[in-house]
This record gives structure tokens, C-alpha cells and sequence, in this order.
């Protein structure tokens, strides 16, 4: 695990223009919330990847500006309390590398199993995950590469060929679970 840095991708990018630039999962979801990198400094930094004024993805990070303020208080009940306080200013990031980034598809419903009775029992979920080469040259994105993400498909036949007790999409339990993660998403 360790630490990383998070790319957030900005949500006035339009998708269609996202897929077309490469940042789609196998089954065509355009990735638009957030990816992680350890490629960066891994410092827990944000990172924004958005137009620049000629239209261009570009990657924008934290400026020396940036500062960060703690401010001491007390609780209702009188125990000391702490706030730290993030003042973030953003300034283009004039990098020229390529970043291995990751995440998992917000879109492609998750494959639900059943845990090994050695494990805790159960109903547990895996998400597809996605990661892609980010090539930036002075900061903009100038290509993209998929990493060799697989389909949601292909999760689950890999899944089963490893023994484990994928449950098809129309069990009746992995119906209610669909549900209740489809309306989770509508939440926001």
C-alpha cells in the first residue's frame, strides 16, 4: 500500500471526450473521478487534470503557495481538539514523464462471490480496476495507454478459473446487492 498522490480528473471534461482520449475502462465507462499514482512524489498531494486555455488536458498540482494551518479548539464536553486547515493553490505541474495510474470503473457493476468458509463467510464484491500509462510532455496529457485491463468478462472468467465462487448477475441475493449499489451511486 503505502502513500500515493490522487489525480482528480475534472468533471466539466466531457466524457465522450475522455474515451476518446483513452481514459475508458475496457467496457467503454470514461474514468472521470479519481486515480492515484505513487509516480509523482507520492506525498499525498492532489493533482487536477483539466483544460488549459487552449483547450488542452493539463495536469495542475500544488503551488508553493499552498499553505497549511492548524487551529486548536475545545469540544463541547472540554477535551482539546485540533483542525487542520488546507489552502491549496494550484499551479500547472510542467512535468514530462510518464505516471503508471489506477483506479477502479465507477460504472461496471462490481462481481459479487462467496468467501471461502476459512474466510469470514459471506457475500463479498470485487470492482474492476483500471490503470493506464499518462504520458505528460511539460504538463499536458499527450497520450494514454491502457495497461492491459481486462473486461468485466474477463474478471469473471479469470475469477472462476482461480476457484472462486463467482455468483452469476441474476442469483437472486447478487440482484438485491446490484440494487442497493446502484442506488448508492445515486446518493452523491
Amino acid at each position: 500500500m503505502g502513500t500515493f498522490d490522487t489525480l482528480v480528473i475534472d468533471k466539466d471534461i466531457p466524457l465522450a471526450d475522455l474515451v476518446q482520449f483513452g481514459l475508458a475502462c475496457p467496457d467503454g465507462h470514461a474514468q472521470r473521478g479519481e486515480l492515484q499514482t505513487k509516480d509523482i512524489g507520492a506525498a499525498m498531494d492532489r493533482y487536477i487534470l483539466t483544460r488549459d486555455p487552449e483547450g488542452a488536458l493539463r495536469l495542475y498540482g500544488p503551488s508553493e503557495k499552498s499553505t497549511r494551518d492548524s487551529v486548536h479548539y475545545r469540544m463541547e464536553h472540554g477535551a482539546p481538539g485540533v483542525v487542520e486547515v488546507h489552502r491549496t493553490r494550484y499551479a500547472p505541474a510542467l512535468l514530462s514523464t510518464t505516471l503508471l495510474a489506477y483506479t477502479h470503473c465507477e460504472d461496471c457493476q462490481p462481481l459479487y462471490f462467496e468467501r471461502p468458509a476459512e474466510a469470514w463467510s459471506g457475500l463479498a464484491s470485487r470492482e474492476l480496476f483500471v490503470e493506464f500509462d499518462l504520458t505528460f510532455q511539460n504538463g499536458r496529457l499527450v497520450k494514454v495507454d491502457s495497461t492491459g485491463n481486462g473486461s468485466r468478462a474477463d474478471l469473471r472468467a479469470h475469477m472462476l478459473k482461480d476457484g472462486v465462487g463467482v455468483l452469476p448477475d441474476d442469483d437472486r441475493v447478487v440482484k438485491r446487492e446490484i440494487e442497493a449499489w446502484k442506488r448508492s451511486r445515486h446518493e452523491d
